[in-house]
């Protein structure tokens, strides 16, 4: 008797990972819509926009800036410009040490002397007699020569500190910056009224117009100095700040979150069925290709070792009936069986 063997086969549309591919080709599309309704967006790419960079100057800024032969403000009291407070100022500032660490005893009175005649000064004052020529190389080469000098600064300010009051009791605040053209070398200022609303603290990312007299090089350890090492120097300056807050860009789509909700959903949703799939999938059966015949060891083909063992059972079926045939004859051939 020959034995037929079939194997079934699945029904099933897709098979192997016909279908893992295609539903991970559909999520693709999916993320690759959304994200191409997200970039189309103008609102998306305002942060382009170098907010940092100076605007062109309009007609309306035009107008509001006072005329260069305009009068200058009255000041409130005295200042550098009265010969007096020159003369006694020059006295002072020979006292003055560059590169220490700490305001010396010596260096209080004119300290307080430029403290008092800022105070006496508005803004546009200071900032309509300040000169804006000058470099960090020229109050680091030569402070002998600039000091007491009105300067002005566009600061990138990243550090403001509560500095106290000074002896006649004026609020000073610590301002630490640098402009364009000092890169990583560092101002320092001791400003007065602080523009209202302007953020205080160790870490500060602000712009600001700084104006004020040079004092001196103050000494200071960057972060991360050695102990005993060599203080850097930075210009000290004593005058005011004038700040403007950056502008809050505009998002005029208030549904562009939606666009970032989206996209994690169809992330997660992605990974969750991914897993899921795996899990559950249904397990592959691999059929032998070759077994080994227990009669001579040999690796020999699964259908032709079936083939063989269909032969061997007939083979036996008939040798077994041809046995009982003998038997049974032989039964019946004996004398007793006659009688």
């Amino acid at each position: 008797m020959r034995r037929s063997w079939r194997i079934a086969q699945s029904s099933r549309l897709f098979r192997g990972a016909e279908l893992p591919r295609l539903i991970s080709s559909l999520i693709l599309l999916g993320v690759l819509y959304l994200l191409y309704g997200y970039l189309r967006d103008v609102n998306t790419w305002h942060w382009l926009d170098d907010a940092s960079e100076p605007r062109a100057a309009t007609a309306a800024d035009a107008e509001s800036q006072p005329p260069k032969n305009a009068p200058l403000p009255p000041a409130a009291g005295p200042t550098d410009e009265d010969l007096a407070q020159a003369e006694e100022a020059a006295q002072e500032f020979q006292a003055v040490t560059d590169g220490a660490l700490t305001l010396g005893p010596e260096e209080m009175e004119p300290y307080d002397r430029l403290v008092f005649w800022v105070c006496n000064q508005s803004m546009e004052r200071l900032l309509r007699r300040a000169r804006s020529d000058l470099l960090f190389t020229h109050f680091h080469d030569e402070p002998d020569k600039y000091r007491g000098r009105l300067v002005s600064l566009d600061l990138n300010v990243r550090r403001i500190i509560d500095a106290g009051k000074n002896r006649d009791g004026v609020q000073l605040y610590e301002v630490w910056g640098f402009t364009t053209e000092s890169r990583d070398r560092l101002y320092a200022a001791i400003v007065v009224d602080l523009p209202k609303g302007m953020p205080i603290g160790p870490s500060v990312h602000e712009k600001a117009k700084s104006v004020g007299y040079f004092f001196k090089l103050q000494g200071y350890h960057a972060a991360g100095a050695k102990p005993g090492a060599v203080p850097d120097r930075t210009p000290l300056l004593i005058g005011r700040l004038e700040w403007e807050p950056a502008p809050v860009p505009k998002i005029e789509d208030s549904r562009s979150w939606m666009w970032g909700v989206g996209l994690l959903a169809v992330l997660v949703l992605a990974v969750g069925a991914r897993m899921l799939y795996h899990k559950f999938r249904p397990k592959k059966h691999v059929f032998p290709t070759a077994v080994r015949d227990p009669g001579t060891g040999e690796i020999v083909a699964i259908d032709q070792w079936l083939e063989q063992s269909a032969f061997g059972e007939d083979a036996q079926d008939s040798g077994a009936d041809a046995t009982d045939r003998e038997d049974e004859d032989a039964e019946n051939a004996k004398p007793w069986k006659n009688d």
